[in-house]
């Protein structure tokens, strides 16, 4: 693994280290940037093109905790930030290292865990380091251009490899759903800042962006990914208050994508009418009904965070176990909540999206009732927006212990803060 590093490749990633090094030190919201982009090119690029990050220099991880040290040291005083939706995220943790105790499994050694405790960390460091405006719009465009070169380099190995572009389930470190429903709740960030006043390059590259989210999010095949695209377009028209402008947005890509779309894929949007005859919608059916039996047996606390694949089989009805096999996760989001921490655990967990959900809405209206914060109120939409078109796409998959929804949430209650410390600036 060490000749990983004896090469061109090497030595842009060791370059890339140091500036990112240098820069943490320099401002702490530079250690969350290098955070989020070693999160979201992790399965897509990264663990293909170069696994050492990871697996031997493990460089999320040194990243977190090179960006506490930095804000410890960059923070002058200033108050500590600890939001309710923090102290909800670390009572969740409780839960999850519960749920896996009372069942009997290691409380903290297993992936759900302890990757949850890295979101908590990160979840701290974001509502305590974005500060102003200026870093929030910063940590959206990182989002926006690293998903954006993902696809593109999926697209190059579509039209130039042996695949169609993440078509081959899980190809490399990959889930296609997934990537389908991250690039649908980034269409409103690309939307929002898409339609302010920017100069026509930066205009350029934001359709370009928001073009390219839609061909990635349609050629990954994923039924979750239709229809967090679907949720998205529906919420940014109800969100603009010239529907005219999104609607004409929607008819121009509808215009330029619709013609060239095949046959295949028509057809596998079509299962979902169909679900009974489709072996992958028998399967969420499977565990879906699997996951409400281990709730009906286990009401408090489930099974255990990250042990439905090993215990579903047998909470499985008998005519369903055909189109399954042991090791298979849920496909619901809710209900994986539910069934491995139990009602105690879904109530916090749906209590912190909800409670989120509803900040973004208040903050918005906030916003637009002082013209200077007019900017903030369509982050404020873009993110509240982006959460919700995750979380409702993912009741079609899972991501409860790691998933991008944890960079959503804290983002959104950063704009809150920001938002309410400058009125108090203002009024001081």
């Amino acid at each position: 693994m060490l000749g990983e590093f004896v090469s061109i490749r090497g030595g842009l990633v060791i370059v890339s280290i140091v500036i990112g090094i240098f820069l943490t030190f320099k401002e702490p919201k530079f250690g969350i940037i290098a955070f989020i982009i070693l999160l979201f090119m992790r399965d897509g690029f990264l663990l293909l093109e170069f696994p050492a990050v990871y697996q031997m220099l493990h460089l999320p991880k040194v990243f977190g905790i090179l960006t506490l040290i930095s804000w410890f040291i960059h923070r002058k005083e200033q108050p500590v930030q600890l939001p309710f939706q923090f102290w909800l995220m670390l009572l969740f943790f409780i839960v999850i290292c519960l749920s896996r105790g009372l069942a009997g499994t290691s409380p903290f050694e297993a992936k759900p865990p302890q990757e949850f405790l890295k979101f908590c960390v990160l979840f701290f460091l974001i509502v305590n380091v974005i500060g102003t405006e200026k870093d929030l719009r910063e940590v959206m465009w990182v989002l926006i251009m690293v998903s954006v070169c993902m696809v593109l380099y999926h697209y190059y190995h579509y039209k130039t490899g042996w695949r169609s572009i993440f078509v081959v389930p899980n190809f490399g470190t990959l889930n296609r759903n997934g990537f389908a429903i991250t690039l649908a709740s980034l269409v409103p960030f690309a939307y929002v800042f898409l339609r302010e006043r920017r100069p026509i390059l930066i205009k350029g590259l934001l359709a370009f962006s928001l073009f390219f989210f839609i061909v990635g999010i349609i050629l990954t095949y994923s039924r979750g990914g239709f229809l967090a695209l679907c949720i998205a377009l529906a919420s940014l028209i109800l969100y603009d208050r010239s529907k005219a402008r999104p609607i004409f947005l929607v008819l121009i890509l509808s215009a330029l994508i619709i013609p060239r779309l095949s046959e295949k894929y028509f057809n596998r949007i079509n299962t979902i009418i169909n679900y009974h005859q489709d072996g992958s919608a028998m399967i969420r059916v499977a565990t879906n009904k699997a996951a409400l039996n281990m709730v009906k047996k286990h009401p408090l606390f489930g099974v255990g965070a990250g042990n439905f694949p090993y215990t579903f089989f047998d909470y499985t009805p008998d005519d369903l176990k055909k189109w399954v096999e042991p090791g298979i996760n849920s496909h619901n989001l809710t209900l994986q909540v539910a069934s491995e921490t139990g009602i105690i655990g879904l109530v916090i967990f749906l209590l912190l999206v909800i409670k989120t959900l509803i900040d973004a809405m208040k903050l918005r209206k906030l916003c637009l009732q002082h013209e200077e914060f007019e900017s903030l109120a369509h982050v404020a939409s873009a993110l509240g927006i982006g959460l919700f078109t995750y979380f409702m796409a993912l009741q079609t998959g899972q991501g409860a212990y790691y998933g991008y929804i944890y960079i959503f949430i804290p983002l959104t209650v950063a704009a809150k803060q920001i938002f309410h410390l400058s009125i108090r600036s203002k009024e001081s």
